[in-house]
């Protein structure tokens, strides 16, 4: 079988157009092939089948572009009501498609940075710094005040590092947080997040202890800690993957996540096993102040794993209720992500 060269028909014009290109060719064809009757019937299948295939191509190429136009809309659309600012970023790993909302912004972590902290003891635990069943002791100058339990609990308890951890994450404990910071120590964190790409992310201090010396810009915008929802994201992905120190560190690091008592957020539309449905389990890590919520983590579907990491700030509802508008806004958000992925048909 042989083509000769590409002369067409006096007074036709080479068609570019994806969809165009094939019948074009298809219609020159007579004009230009030496073949058998059999070749030239084969060849006119193959480019038509050719033609179906870019114009399918085409046509979802155009549908992905538009359902991702909508979705930023949609999530811009989500902020608080009242008040209030909301940056995220979310990654799809099976398909690698990622979404993106002012994530390179700087924000106050509030307890999110409890995740870096507890990335940071399994680090310490392999190199053999630290021990998970070693004893801590925890006194009655230790007790410092918001979130946890054990400012409740008399002194003179002995906990191990493990557990001052578990606290730390899924009750997001101040006073075992601080009992971890004093384990791991404030550069050593920092120190760790910049080797593993995170740049923006930063610990200050203890977490409602005074220090004796002056905050420097970034601890006087940002109080404990900032970070970005980039960084996070590939902290998150990093813990999802196995890629911190070895599968059986970060499947413990997992198993902590995924027993988070504040189910609020990122969780909250994200729902339960049904009889056709398998669970959608969230591994998170929230975070709040006043007019600040917070709430990163790793969502795992029977279509695949994703991470997410979503931030409201200056916010105008400062009430610590489950239905603040600033965790309400997350949760809807959260929910959009997912719709997305599991419809999404090109990364």
């Amino acid at each position: 079988m042989r083509l000769g060269a590409p002369r067409l028909p006096s007074g036709q014009g080479w068609n570019r157009s994806a969809t165009g290109l094939a019948p074009t060719v298809v219609g020159a064809l007579p004009g230009i092939f030496n073949g058998s009757q059999e070749e030239f019937q084969l060849l006119s299948a193959g480019l038509r089948i050719y033609t179906l295939i870019l114009t399918l191509s085409a046509t979802l190429v155009l549908a992905w572009g538009q359902s991702r136009q909508g979705l930023e809309a949609d999530l811009r659309a989500m902020l608080p009501p009242s008040g209030g600012k909301m940056v995220l970023a979310a990654k799809n790993l099976k398909t690698g498609e990622t979404v993106h909302v002012d994530s390179a912004t700087r924000v106050k972590t509030a307890s999110v940075i409890k995740l870096p902290i507890m990335v940071e003891v399994f680090y310490q635990v392999k190199e053999g710094r630290l021990k998970l069943d070693e004893p801590i002791s925890f006194n009655d100058s230790d007790k410092v005040q918001g979130s946890g339990i054990l400012q409740d609990l008399h002194g003179g308890l002995s906990l191990t590092l493990r557990d001052a951890v578990i606290l730390m994450i899924t009750l997001s404990d101040n006073s075992a947080t601080n009992l971890v910071i004093d384990k791991v120590g404030i550069a050593r964190v920092n120190d760790r997040m910049r080797s593993l790409g995170l740049k923006e992310t930063k610990l200050f201090k203890k977490v409602f202890v005074a220090t004796s010396e002056p905050p420097s810009p970034e601890s006087a915008a940002y109080g404990l800690a900032m970070t970005t929802p980039n960084d996070m994201i590939v902290l998150l992905e990093k813990i999802a993957r196995g890629e911190i120190l070895d599968q059986a560190a970060c499947d413990q690091m997992m198993t902590i996540l995924k027993k988070q008592r504040s189910r609020d957020a990122i969780p909250r539309y994200l729902g339960e096993s049904t009889k056709d449905k398998p669970a959608v389990v969230v591994a998170n890590k929230t975070g709040s102040l006043n007019d600040v919520r917070n709430d990163v983590a790793i969502v795992l579907t029977p279509n695949g794993p994703y991470v997410m990491a979503i931030f409201c700030y200056d916010l105008k509802d400062t009430r610590w209720t489950a239905d603040n508008e600033g965790t309400l806004a997350i949760a809807k958000a959260a929910r959009r992500i997912v719709q997305h992925f599991e419809t999404s048909m090109i990364p």
